[in-house]
C-alpha cells in the first residue's frame, strides 16, 4: 500500500525511466495542451549488469529521489538492452481458449527457454481472419526485481513498459505516420541503440542493445542497411537522434532526419514524455501491452478508497472536536448568565432529522471504524515485511519467482532433487502461516502461498 496522504493542492504525475546506468524522474504536466516537464532528478549508478538487476542500487537511488520528492505512483519506461519482439498472427478463436492458443503458438514459434522470459503482448490491426498479435520478451528475473523494488518501496507501478512503445507514443505528437510508407526510428541514448521499423502505422520489428560508443557508426550504418533491406514498402524517413556524436551519418543518407530538428527534448526525456501520456489517461484501458506484474487497476483503486474512508474520519473527528468545544463554551456562557439552559456535551443532541446523537457515542464508533481502517492498512502492509524476511533469509539462493496480487503472496523456490526435503523444512520454519505445496511442474519446485 503506498503513503495515505500527500497533502498537496496540486497532484504530481511522476515518471521514471530507467537505464543501465541511470534512473530518471520526471514530474510532468500539462500545460496548453502540450506535456511539459516541470521537475527532473537523475541517479546515476549500475543498475542493470548483463541479465542482472542490481536491487540493491535500484533501491538506494529511490530512496535518494525520495528524499528530495515523495513518489507514491509512478509508470515506468524500460530502456534496457535485448528486448526483442515478435509478431504472431493466429485464427479467430474462442476468447476462453485463446491464451491458451496463444501460450501453445509462442512456445512453437519462439526458440528459446520461456521459464527465463516474461512476455506479454497487445493486438495490431489485421484485415483478414487472422488476428495479429505483437509480443515483446525479456529476462524473467529482471521485470520480478524491478516490480518488486518499486513495491518494497511503496511505489505503486501505474504501467511499466519498454522504451520503444514510450518513444513511438512521443513521436505519433509530432510525425504524421503515412499508412503507406514504412519508417525506421534509430535512438542512441546511454549507449543503449533502440531501432523500430514501422509500416502500415505498426510495429514490423524492434531491436535493443548495448554498445560501445566507438563502435555506434559501424553499428548503425550496419542496422540501417539491414533494415531498409527487410521493408516492404517505400522508405518515407529515418527519425534518429543520438546523445554520441555521428558526424557523417546524416550526410550519407538524405532519409535521416534528426530529431533535434523536431523537438528540443532529449531521449529520455522523450522516453518519460511518451510514458506520461498513458499514465495520464490512467486507469482507462487503451490496450496496449505492459510489464506490470501486479493489478494496477485494483491497487490504484484500493488506494484511492482507502485515502477517502481516511479523508472522511479526519474530517468527523474534526468536526466532532469542533462541535464539542463549541458546545463546551455556549454552556459555559449560559451558565454565567445564570440561564435556565444547559447544555452538556455527553447529553444527547437533535438533528435536523430529528434523531438523538450522543457526543460519546459518536466518539467511540469514530474510533473502533478508525481501528478496522488501520486493520484492513496493516493486512496489507505484510505483504512488504513477508518479502523483506525471505530477501534477508538463507532461502534467497532458492527463490525463484515472488508473485504479488491485490490480496494474495507466492514465492517460489528450487533446489535440488537431493536438497528439496531440506528446502521445505527450512520454508516451514520461516513461514510457518504460508500453505506450502510441490509444483505439480516440478519435482524440484516448492510453493509457499497466503492469502491477506
Amino acid at each position: 500500500m503506498v503513503k495515505l496522504f500527500n497533502f498537496k493542492f496540486k497532484k504530481e504525475n511522476w515518471q521514471l525511466v530507467l537505464e543501465p546506468k541511470r534512473l530518471v524522474a520526471f514530474s510532468i504536466s500539462r500545460h496548453r495542451g502540450s506535456s511539459k516537464i516541470d521537475k527532473r532528478i537523475e541517479i546515476a549508478g549500475d543498475f542493470v549488469f548483463g541479465e542482472r538487476l542490481m536491487a540493491e542500487n535500484l533501491l538506494k537511488a529511490i530512496d535518494q529521489i525520495n528524499q528530495k520528492n515523495q513518489i507514491n505512483e509512478a509508470g515506468l519506461s524500460l530502456n534496457l538492452p535485448n528486448f526483442f519482439t515478435k509478431i504472431i498472427s493466429i485464427q479467430n478463436v474462442d476468447p476462453k481458449n485463446f491464451i491458451n492458443i496463444l501460450t501453445l503458438k509462442v512456445q512453437n514459434e519462439v526458440p528459446i527457454s520461456l521459464d527465463r522470459y516474461f512476455w506479454t503482448y497487445q493486438r495490431l490491426y489485421s484485415q483478414n481472419d487472422f488476428k495479429k498479435f505483437l509480443l515483446v520478451f525479456y529476462q524473467h528475473d529482471i521485470i520480478d526485481d524491478i516490480n518488486n523494488s518499486l513495491i518494497r518501496k511503496q511505489i505503486l507501478p501505474l504501467i511499466v513498459e519498454p522504451s520503444f512503445l514510450s518513444l513511438l507514443r512521443y513521436l505519433q505528437t509530432k510525425v504524421s505516420f503515412t499508412v503507406d510508407n514504412a519508417y525506421i526510428v534509430l535512438i542512441i541514448s546511454n549507449s543503449i541503440i533502440i531501432t523500430i521499423t514501422y509500416e502500415n502505422n505498426q510495429i514490423q520489428n524492434v531491436f535493443s542493445e548495448s554498445i560501445n560508443p566507438d563502435e555506434a557508426e559501424t553499428i548503425v550504418n550496419r542496422t540501417l542497411t539491414f533494415l531498409t533491406s527487410k521493408l516492404t514498402l517505400p522508405l518515407a524517413n529515418i527519425l534518429f537522434m543520438s546523445d554520441i556524436n555521428l558526424p557523417n551519418l546524416e550526410q550519407s543518407n538524405n532519409k535521416i532526419v534528426n530529431l533535434k530538428n523536431i523537438t528540443t527534448n532529449n531521449a529520455d526525456e522523450i522516453f518519460g514524455i511518451g510514458l506520461f501520456e498513458r499514465t495520464r489517461k490512467f486507469p482507462k484501458d487503451t490496450n496496449e501491452l505492459s510489464l506490470n506484474q501486479i493489478k494496477p487497476v485494483q491497487e490504484f483503486t484500493l488506494t484511492r478508497i482507502v485515502q477517502a474512508v481516511y479523508f472522511w474520519i479526519i474530517f468527523l473527528i474534526l468536526s466532532a472536536s469542533i462541535i464539542n468545544v463549541s458546545l463546551f463554551y455556549f454552556n459555559k456562557t449560559l451558565k454565567i448568565n445564570n440561564k435556565d439552559f444547559s447544555l452538556k456535551t455527553n447529553q444527547p443532541v437533535q438533528t435536523a432529522g430529528g434523531k438523538n446523537i450522543n457526543s460519546d457515542q459518536l466518539r467511540s464508533n469514530l474510533n473502533q471504524f478508525l481501528t478496522e481502517s488501520n486493520q484492513l492498512i496493516d493486512s496489507k502492509k505484510n505483504y512488504f515485511s513477508y518479502v523483506d524476511t525471505v530477501e534477508n533469509s538463507s532461502l534467497k539462493p532458492n527463490l525463484a519467482k515472488t508473485t504479488l496480487t491485490n490480496d494474495s503472496l507466492k514465492f517460489t523456490f528450487t533446489a535440488g532433487a537431493d536438497q528439496i526435503s531440506n528446502l521445505r523444512q527450512k520454508i516451514q520454519q520461516l513461514l510457518p502461516s504460508f500453505q506450502i505445496s510441490q509444483s505439480q511442474n516440478s519435482s524440484t519446485t516448492i510453493e509457499a502461498s497466503a492469502n491477506f
